[in-house]
């Protein structure tokens, strides 16, 4: 998807070298709008859709920019202490992640089966506000997309492996509070030939998580495709690794994420939410605003 123009435009100086640049917030609530029409219709159950902030920099090279990130990331960590923190590169991107969120645990067990665990996260509100937090709205948020990793875990899992650990935790982070999950099943035999997962296979399976798509899956991903103006690139993607000579890999999703792109020098991040029939519009604004926080802070180096 190419990227449309972000009109309407708000900007806030964070260094003399460095503006943010929001995208209209009515594009964000008009999307709301239209996916609660399809939710209406019975197309979907819920989809996550996102906004992208841009920052421009004076940053000229890619040392500079290599530079720029690890001042942010460090920053990022302090700021936004996170279980998956990371600064990567790739041949198109540099990543700056500090994510809470877990996309999958592949561990070996004493019985030399494989054990997969996801832990999605639906549900958030400012540290200590319990009451937006156990909210309807969040709460049938979070069941949808747990009923939606059992669903995925149940097409490589064994039959009656998969269960939900534990359900709606309250996880605390430096300024917000989600609601977690635990998701496990045990890994089918014929997919762990020799020993070995098959991580291709679990991937087709699993992969996007459904806490950043929707319910159903196909459907959300088509909507977000039609009402987000620029393409997500990786955000709410996964990073991590798998090593054979432990029989474990664990993987992020890429959310509380700053992505630089080396072929243009663009620094951004992206910032989004589930969208129920329940949502109210201005208060899914202001929730990716309280998500934005951290990074923004981040950055303001």
């Amino acid at each position: 998807m190419r990227c449309q123009p972000l009109l309407e435009t708000a900007h806030e100086t964070i260094e003399p070298s460095l503006e943010l640049i929001e995208p209209d917030p009515k594009i964000f609530t008009d999307g709301i709008i239209k996916i609660q029409n399809y939710i209406r219709e019975g197309d979907v159950y819920q989809v996550n859709l996102s906004r992208k902030y841009i920052v421009k920099h004076n940053c000229t090279t890619l040392e500079e920019l290599r530079a720029a990130a690890k001042h942010i990331h460090a920053r990022l960590k302090a700021s936004n202490p996170a279980e998956y923190s990371t600064l990567s590169e790739s041949d198109d991107y540099i990543i700056i992640s500090s994510s809470p969120e877990c996309f999958l645990r592949i561990e070996k067990l004493a019985t030399n089966e494989f054990k997969l665990s996801t832990m999605p996260i639906k549900g958030t509100a400012s540290l200590g506000d319990t009451t937006s937090l156990l909210s309807s709205k969040n709460q049938a948020e979070h069941i949808m997309i747990v009923d939606l990793e059992r669903n995925d875990l149940s097409r490589i899992a064994k039959p009656n492996t998969v269960q939900v650990e534990e359900l709606m935790q309250a996880h605390k982070f430096n300024n917000l509070e989600h609601l977690i999950s635990t998701v496990t099943g045990i890994l089918r035999d014929d997919l762990a030939p020799d020993g070995k997962p098959n991580l291709t296979k679990i991937f087709e399976a699993m992969f996007p998580s459904g806490s950043i798509s929707g319910a159903p899956k196909i459907r959300a991903m088509q909507i977000i495709e039609e009402l987000e103006p620029c393409a997500r690139g990786p955000y709410t993607g996964a990073l991590g690794y798998y090593d054979p000579s432990k029989s474990y890999g664990e993987y992020s999703i890429l959310i509380r994420t700053i992505v630089i792109d080396k072929r243009n020098s663009e620094i951004s991040f992206h910032v989004g939410g589930g969208i129920t029939i329940l949502s109210d519009p201005l208060e899914e604004l202001k929730e990716t605003r309280l998500k934005a926080a951290k990074i923004i802070e981040a950055i303001k180096c």
